[in-house]
């Protein structure tokens, strides 16, 4: 019975593993269209057009469906498959415990894709930026779903779930796999910061700044003095 019981697992692990391997990873949104991708706190992502399509069940329509984004530390995700818990940014530290949600999308139109004649609603449509809410914190409800901004320097991976509602239940239709792990910028310390010109450091700015001061003085003696030789000769 035991012996039954563990192929039955196994079968269906391997079944959910399979599930999940059909699908691509989220990516990372390229330069070109999010300059400075990721910054400190955010991470822009590709929306996932033409992904979930075949995997909507016949007795699901589209507005009865969500594509939710799920976030995690990289040092937290143990597993390919997660439930939709729902848990939230407040609940989970920040992705630091366990995945928290981050936003419910509608589901992406593959026969309708983004047109380039409107550059901003194409970008909004093609884009997600995960971290980008800065107010949601303030909120005493930890329940609510919250996008709140990243930590810096951390490894952050993402999951897309496709979510059908029915009646008062929730189920996974299907998911992606977890991105790869994606860092956040660093803070660069005061010290280390280039500044225009010739990327100095701001040391070396007030040195050349004094220096220039003093010729400036020097040049001003210089003028003097010439002047004064020439009245005297006079």
């Amino acid at each position: 019975m035991e012996m039954e019981v563990w192929w039955v697992a196994v079968g269906l692990l391997t079944s959910v593993v399979q599930l999940v391997a059909q699908f691509p990873k989220p990516r990372i949104a390229s330069p070109q269209f999010a300059p400075g991708n990721p910054t400190l706190t955010t991470v822009s992502l590709e929306r996932p057009f033409c992904v979930f399509d075949s995997s909507l069940p016949s007795s699901y329509q589209p507005n009865s469906v969500s594509v939710e984004i799920y976030v995690a530390q990289s040092s937290v995700v143990a597993s390919q498959a997660v439930t939709a818990t729902g848990k939230t940014f407040q609940q989970t530290s920040g992705g630091s415990i366990e995945p928290y949600q981050a936003a419910a999308l509608s589901m992406p139109d593959c026969r309708n894709l983004p047109s380039l004649s409107n550059v901003t609603d194409a970008l909004q449509r093609y884009l997600f930026r995960v971290g980008s809410d800065t107010q949601c914190l303030n909120s005493a409800d930890i329940t609510v779903l919250c996008n709140a901004p990243l930590l810096n320097n951390t490894a952050y991976r993402f999951k897309y779930l496709l979510v059908g509602v029915n009646g008062s239940s929730k189920h996974v239709l299907a998911q992606t796999p977890w991105s790869d792990a994606i860092f956040t910028k660093q803070i660069k310390a005061f010290e280390a910061i280039d500044t225009w010109p010739g990327k100095m450091t701001g040391g070396q700015v007030v040195v050349t700044t004094i220096l220039i001061v003093l010729l400036f003085v020097l040049l001003c003696a210089c003028v003097a003095t010439l002047v004064f030789s020439i009245w005297n000769y006079k």
